[in-house]
């Protein structure tokens, strides 16, 4: 009886211990993406150059591009063809549709709705979603799609057949959209053929595992507005 108890309690223990080490990883992982929030505000790849040029001398300007939110996932889905996210902050913490959505791991999807409180995320696996990328070693850009199958892969269209590409090449944000800054990670090559046609069908595995996601870092492109301005009045 004695032995019985004593190897009761040493369960519960264990069990304790483990609860308590699984909060604790919880709290150094919001750390850590609080960390590398305020990080990526600092870093020159969130900064756009401003140049002038007089009498041979060069005056450069780092001005801030990109900001970044840090945020929780509190809600998701993996198994529609039309997925989701809720994150626990909104407009009242500076959130607004159409800001970049992203991990430590590489690109999350797009924010879609807000509320003060809350906001809602368009995810890479949503088949509404469309991500303009390239392939890193060759700069050959396409669009990253969901055919609706699998959560961990998703596709990359419009690459041409001609293009040298590898089993588990790179796949990263081509910073052509005003969302996401360039050189974000969006997944791996996994498989790669050309079945007709003068392109290939390419298959990602995604960086993110939507299943285990929970710090995300929200991007806003301070500039966006000015650039998207431009653009659409520059259209015949």
């Amino acid at each position: 009886m004695v032995n019985f108890t004593r190897s009761i309690a040493s369960r519960v223990y264990e069990q304790s211990a483990e609860i308590k080490s699984y909060l604790t990883l919880r709290e150094v992982n919001a750390d850590l993406i609080e960390e590398n929030a305020s990080l990526r505000n600092t870093l020159l790849s969130s900064k756009i150059i401003r140049s002038s040029v007089f009498l041979e001398m060069v005056d450069t300007l780092y001005e801030q591009k990109y900001n970044f939110t840090t945020a929780d996932v509190i809600n998701a889905t993996v198994s529609r063809q039309n997925n989701l996210l809720t994150l626990n902050k909104g407009a009242k913490h500076g959130i607004e549709p159409e800001m970049g959505v992203i991990s430590s791991h590489g690109v999350v999807g797009v924010v879609s709705d807000v509320s003060g409180s809350f906001a809602t995320v368009i995810p890479v696996i949503n088949r509404s979603l469309r991500i303009s990328a390239r392939i890193k070693a060759s700069e050959y850009f396409g669009s990253v799609v969901w055919e609706g199958t699998n959560y961990r892969y998703a596709q990359l269209n419009e690459i041409p057949h001609h293009v040298n590409i590898s089993i588990g090449d790179t796949i990263v944000t081509s910073g052509f959209s005003a969302i996401f800054p360039e050189g974000i990670t969006v997944g791996y090559i996994s498989e790669a053929e050309v079945r007709g046609g003068n392109f290939y069908n390419i298959d990602i595995r995604l960086a993110n595992d939507f299943k285990s996601l929970h710090n995300i870092m929200v991007v806003k492109n301070i500039l966006k507005e000015e650039q998207e301005t431009l653009e659409e009045e520059s259209l015949p």
